[in-house]
């Protein structure tokens, strides 16, 4: 387990792009992003468990835009919208295919 709850990410960048989150729990719970840029360009959601319950989102941005895989999206916990994430919350446009799945 990987634990980044109650982080919080202020400014600057922080890059897990090319990051596979597989089999771990990675937990961002009750982490605030208030400004900078945290980058998951290239990372891969095929079946680990990565928590965003509770995290705050009032500035900056948190770029899921170009993620490698999304099949096992991370939690957002209850109240996230998905068709509506807060500002700064880019999320991919649809979901993407694990490396060798057929394409949905």
């Amino acid at each position: 387990m990987v634990f980044f709850h109650a982080a919080e990410f202020s400014g600057g960048t922080v890059s897990f792009s090319r990051a596979e989150f597989s089999s771990q729990t990675v937990d961002f719970a009750g982490a605030g992003f208030s400004g900078g840029t945290v980058d998951f360009s290239g990372a891969e959601f095929p079946g680990g468990t990565v928590g965003f319950a509770g995290a705050g989102f009032s500035g900056g941005t948190v770029d899921f835009s170009r993620v490698a895989s999304w099949t096992q999206p991370p939690d957002f916990g209850p109240g996230f919208d998905m068709s509506h994430p807060p500002a700064g919350v880019m999320l991919p446009a649809a979901t993407s295919p694990s490396p060798g799945s057929p394409a949905p």
